[in-house]
């Protein structure tokens, strides 16, 4: 072990659907965790909003239950690494740290014309978000926990420190988060990639003055489509999905991220079961996931190996094994909450607990690895997508704009 390794650091990841903080040693073994759903606020129809106050109440607890259940006290924790949702903002008084509206998420419709002239400064919104987050545990007296910790540099946004987490440290890794939404990122190294067509450069992180970038495709839908299954009575909870899906052989009968699209289901006969539809839409995730690769593939015709895969969603061994026929690209899983480590190693990297990034490879630990299965498989699900995007057109601009 190298540097200080005396102590532990703690990873904070705020996401759109649950609060999490994880206590790591310095083999990067979790010691300690606590978690809890994030409330949202719904005022009205398209709003989608965070009440600050209970936000970083249910922060500040989530961090004391970790520390205790690690049975350990704040004066051994070196560092804290946070880890948030993007794109979501608020305004306070500098002077006094009030705020003066809730937080608005990055799923509010509210602004939706607004923001299609202004969507290419997107990423300021979640600087402000990122900045409030440290005033409040950091310098705000209501919030002791400040007072306990030493802060350094270490703040990320969710999909960046899940690609550290990840250790895609070296250019073109490529990793994908199944959460609330689903976002392929590929390691460019010190090159920005450009795009006209539904890739974005981002600013993966800084090290000791070395800027590392990547690029990335998202999806809006993955683990929501989970939840949304839930909610109609198609299944009762996610680990039913992969044994319904795999009783049937098929669904029976893009990026694409058109606000005026309608959902659906195409070809329902008497026939269709619930097994037939829960697998429609967990092909449904996995196909757009498949597309961004496409994206990717044609847009930086360079060497994939592999794609190292996290998030709650790809828990699910059935989209994992398919995602692998269609990148044709070995899929290994990670530890679910990844955005979690990866600000927790960037913390440690900082203090000196761990020297550096090739330290850090050393410790990382595939949970399972899915193959491409034989060639004429591969073509008969590529058969499927192509299918599915030929449905997927009789939905778009289906909403009028209101």
């Amino acid at each position: 072990m190298s540097g200080d390794s005396s102590g532990f650091i703690l990873g904070l990841d705020i996401g759109t659907t649950t609060i999490r903080c994880h206590v790591f040693n310095q083999l990067t073994n979790v010691t300690g965790a606590a978690s809890t759903a994030v409330k949202l606020h719904y005022p009205k129809p398209g709003y989608v909003e965070i009440i600050p106050d209970i936000l970083f109440n249910d922060i500040l607890e989530v961090i004391k239950k970790a520390v205790e259940d690690a049975n350990i006290s704040f004066s051994q924790v070196k560092s804290l690494g946070i880890s948030t949702q993007r794109a979501t903002f608020i305004t306070w008084r500098k002077d006094t740290g009030e705020h003066l509206h809730n937080l608005i998420t990055w799923k509010d419709l509210r602004a939706f014309k607004l923001i299609k002239e202004i969507n290419s400064a997107w990423s300021t919104h979640a600087l402000r978000w990122a900045a409030y987050c440290l005033y409040l545990v950091s310098r705000n007296k209501k919030f002791g926990v400040g007072s306990k910790l030493k802060f350094s540099s270490n703040h990320m946004a969710d999909q960046s420190s899940a690609m550290f987490g990840s250790c895609c440290f070296s250019e073109n890794d490529i990793k994908v988060t199944m959460g609330t939404g689903a976002f392929l990122d590929v390691n460019t190294s010190n090159s920005i990639h450009p795009s006209l067509n539904g890739m974005y450069p981002l600013v993966a992180w800084q090290i000791k003055g070395s800027m590392i970038y990547m690029s990335e495709v998202s999806c809006s839908d993955a683990g929501s489509l989970i939840e949304w299954m839930i909610s109609i009575g198609l299944i009762v909870n996610p680990a039913q999905t992969l044994e319904m899906a795999y009783k049937v052989s098929d669904t029976d009968g893009p990026p694409i991220n058109d606000e005026k699209a309608a959902t659906g289901f195409v070809g329902i006969k008497p026939t269709t079961t619930k097994e037939h539809m829960v697998r429609a839409v967990l092909e449904s995730i996995v196909f757009r996931i498949a597309l961004a690769y496409d994206l990717l593939k044609n847009e930086r015709n360079k060497e994939y190996k592999f794609i190292r895969v996290n998030g709650g969603v790809s828990n699910n061994d059935f989209i994992c094994q398919m995602l692998a026929n269609l990148t044709n690209l070995v899929i290994e899983r990670d530890r679910s909450e990844m955005s979690v480590c990866g600000v927790a190693f960037l913390a440690g990297l900082s203090c000196g607990v761990w020297k550096d990034e090739k330290e850090l490879s050393s410790f990382y630990k595939v949970e399972k690895t899915f193959k491409p299965n034989s060639i004429e498989f591969r073509e008969q699900i590529r058969n499927r997508l192509s299918k599915w995007m030929t449905a997927v057109e009789r939905f778009k601009s289906w909403y009028k704009e209101s």
